[in-house]
């Protein structure tokens, strides 16, 4: 199953040329210039005003803004072994030193080799790597019903602006890839009773939340959104007691070092309301404007410097995919899931209607990479079930799913994920004023590929239904519930192993523990039938 993923996000690496993703040139430049002069990567004058990158990179994307222009419109140059550069100040330097935090570009740095075009193909690869890593981990570790709420959030939610960023050198990806891991991974911090699984899960919450913070200013306003939202929805009762408030110690350390690294970076000043937004009317028009990017995210806005417009079957698919399991996640929605849900939707239109007002993200039009990571920290909230359904259940199994239903998100999420990579090939290779189905013969941008646009295409597509076919079992009910885990937290097994024979006890998540176990009869606490 991960190796799927990883077969799939890696020939998203392979379906752009560089400069691709939103902004690369100045990404690009950010991370060649990250440890300041380095032979063979940057240039810089004596005082650091000046800074100068090897002339292979695409400082100027010829394509960008013309989905006519194919990616082979870009100069020629020397790719390898340069000595020739050329001054630039677009980047995370001189004047704009501090626009972004310095973490992502100073990690890419240190994969910055003589060769440009396999220097940005390994740090794609890696972090396809990085994402799919994580989410093993989460999945290895946490119970079914986060499992299923897992599986659930990243299908409907990976094609096609996930699929397309992650595997890039744009900073999003980090953001946008951090963004479930750590709400899972920290409710399960929170939620388990196991050494084990906590030390794991904790490390893991970390290393996202890093992620997060070190990519984008915005990255800490998510990462606090996740943290708040994943620690009232694992508590397991909200009295006072050394067990609750040594729980709180990683939520409330993370969200101090999200507020830090926020008010720290450039990009998140506060500046002056935009010409024409003064007035609440205005605002009431932005805040009615910014449902748009809810669907933006799932494949409605363009990928790339907004110039591949994907067809409308692929945020139909999606959203309708996206919607549906979101349904079947609120059906059961209990008080405290309810009050995370508002928390969570609240943000996702409250940030965004602060951003069109405001213009803080360094001075740019609002777009839906920004907002998509409390996208999905809202689908994720939705599908974590903790309510236990049933007059005689005990405990939530999660979402579930009927036959039916997971074959349909299987289909559709399929579908979309084939029809949007072979439509953003499409419009590199040829330029979308083309009008063939076949993408050769064609001039591949990878030379020396060993394999064609279509073949990477045809992989792609493969790659995606089977790492849903697998993934999506676990969403329907029947030999998940007893698939036992590693690490297994007490939500489901109770503070004691079954196998050393002693009786479980089992609380019923939307309750306090002290409550279930003073009112629940002694007879009556045994482990969840199935």
């Amino acid at each position: 199953m991960l190796l799927a993923l990883f077969t799939f996000l890696v020939t998203w690496a392979f379906a752009s040329p560089l400069g691709a993703t939103p902004d690369e040139n100045y990404h690009m430049a950010s991370i060649w210039c990250a440890e300041g002069e380095r032979d063979g990567a940057c240039l810089t004058n004596d005082d650091g005003t000046v800074f100068a990158v090897p002339e292979a990179l695409p400082m100027r994307v010829c394509y960008a803004f013309d989905p006519e222009k194919a990616a082979t419109c870009q100069p020629e140059v020397e790719l390898i072994g340069t000595d020739r550069y050329v001054v630039t100040k677009v980047g995370n330097f001189g004047e704009h030193a501090g626009d972004y935090p310095g973490l992502f570009y100073s990690v890419m740095s240190q994969f910055v080799g003589p060769d440009v075009q396999r220097s940005i193909l390994v740090m794609r690869v890696l972090n396809a790597a990085i994402f799919t890593l994580l989410v093993g981990v989460v999945y290895a570790f946490s119970s079914v019903r986060v499992r299923r709420a897992l599986v659930a959030t990243t299908a409907v939610t990976l094609v096609p602006l996930g699929a397309f960023l992650i595997p890039s050198i744009n900073p999003s990806g980090w953001t946008i890839g951090s963004a479930s891991i750590l709400f899972f991974a920290l409710y399960g911090v929170v939620q388990s009773r196991s050494r084990t699984t906590i030390a794991v899960l904790a490390s893991t919450a970390v290393l996202a939340f890093t992620m997060s913070v070190g990519s984008r200013a915005d990255g800490a306003v998510y990462a606090g959104l996740a943290v708040v939202v994943a620690t009232m929805l694992g508590l397991r009762s909200l009295r006072p007691t050394w067990r609750n408030l040594l729980r709180l110690v990683l939520p409330a350390v993370m969200l101090v070092v999200a507020l830090r690294v926020f008010l720290s970076v450039g990009s998140s000043a506060v500046q002056a309301p935009q010409e024409g937004t003064s007035g609440s009317w205005p605002v009431v028009q932005v805040f009615l404007d910014v449902f748009q990017y809810i669907p933006g995210s799932l494949g409605w806005f363009a990928l790339g410097w907004g110039d591949t417009t994907m067809p409308t079957i692929v945020w139909v698919l999606v959203g309708t995919a996206c919607a549906g399991v979101v349904f079947v996640g609120v059906a059961p929605l209990g008080r405290r899931r309810l009050f995370a849900s508002l928390v969570a939707v609240g943000a996702l239109l409250a940030v965004p209607t602060y951003i069109a007002v405001t213009s803080w993200v360094a001075g740019a039009a609002l777009q839906a990479r920004y907002i998509f990571p409390m996208v999905i920290i809202a689908v994720a909230v939705a599908t974590l079930v903790t309510e236990a359904r049933g007059p005689a259940a005990t405990t939530s199994r999660g979402l579930t799913l009927t036959v039916p239903q997971r074959w349909f998100v299987v289909g559709a999420i399929s579908i979309a994920g084939a029809v949007a990579i072979y439509i953003n090939l499409r419009r590199y290779v040829t330029g979308v004023d083309v009008q063939k189905l076949r993408l050769t013969p064609a001039e591949w941008w990878w030379p020396g590929a060993p394999v064609s646009p279509e073949v990477l295409c045809i992989i792609s597509a493969a790659a995606l239904v089977t790492v849903l076919v697998l993934a999506t079992r676990v969403l329907v009910p029947g030999a998940a519930d007893v698939t036992g885990r590693l690490g297994e937290s007490d939500e489901l097994r109770g503070s004691r192993s079954v196998a050393s024979g002693a009786t479980p006890v089992v609380p019923v998540s939307e309750e306090p523990l002290e409550t279930l176990e003073a009112t629940t009869p002694r007879h009556a606490r045994a482990a969840p039938q199935n």
